[in-house]
């Protein structure tokens, strides 16, 4: 399923150069004249007009996002789903954390992402405790950010030089391990 941009311009590689650069001249124009209308209705006396034009350029800051995402989106569905990277431990964790925010369920997550629904299942699987696979487990030899920044907060708060940021890390570490077991 491959998501045709809203403009038609799928089939803009087969347009003379000639028309190609007068729609960017068009629109670059456009936006031009639309985006000084909106920063003199940003500057308005009238907090209305100003909460307009504020909601304004977010929606096209959105919208702009809107396709930069479907441009990328497309381009990872022409991959092959073997030739496509892997997610990492911490970009699965954040993905089952959207699945949960966004209210959605395994298919659709999975339909968004790019992944299989089984994918998604055996992740919520070891989330919630199931059987360890290593899906969602850091590398042994790196700290977490969550780690990280628990290691900067202690040093803020003791910033005596008893012992050193590794130091902290390596307890830290050595007590996660403990825990787990």
């Amino acid at each position: 399923m491959t998501r045709q941009p809203v403009v038609g311009l799928h089939n803009a590689a087969t347009w003379p150069q000639s028309v190609l650069k007068t729609l960017d001249a068009v629109a670059c124009a456009f936006t031009l004249v639309y985006a000084a209308a909106r920063e003199r209705a940003a500057a308005s006396g009238s907090p209305l007009i100003r909460a307009f034009a504020f909601r304004d350029q977010q929606a096209l800051l959105a919208a702009l996002d809107g396709r930069c995402l479907a441009l990328l989106r497309a381009r990872w569905e022409r991959l092959p789903t073997q030739k496509r990277p892997d997610y990492s431990a911490a970009e699965r964790a954040e993905i089952l954390q959207i699945l949960r925010l966004r209210n959605w369920n395994v298919k659709k997550t999975a339909r968004f992402f790019m992944l299989h629904p089984n994918t998604i299942r055996a992740w919520r699987r070891e989330m919630n405790g199931g059987k360890k696979s290593g899906i969602l487990k850091p590398p042994v030899n790196k700290i977490s950010e969550a780690g990280r920044w628990l290691v900067h907060e202690i040093r803020t708060l003791c910033p005596e030089k008893d012992f050193g940021t590794r130091t902290i890390a390596l307890q830290l570490r050595v007590l996660s391990v403990r825990l787990r077991n």
